[in-house]
């Protein structure tokens, strides 16, 4: 809007612009309502070893 004016010919401080919009014009800005934050759930289940697979690495840094 300070850009808009300034073109037309009128000169004001972005601070006083915004006081007329807000007053004067009931102009506000939008705002994004904020994401909800991360809410941890419950752990899923753990199973039992039924397979009584060995999950242990023989050596470290390994690639499959």
């Amino acid at each position: 809007m300070t850009v808009y004016l300034a073109r037309k010919g009128f000169h004001y401080s972005p601070i006083t612009i915004h006081k007329y919009m807000n007053t004067e014009m009931g102009l506000y800005a939008i705002v994004r309502p904020k994401k909800p934050e991360y809410l941890h759930g419950k752990p899923h289940k753990v199973f039992e070893n039924k397979l009584a697979q060995n999950f242990t690495v023989l050596q470290g840094e390994s690639r499959y």
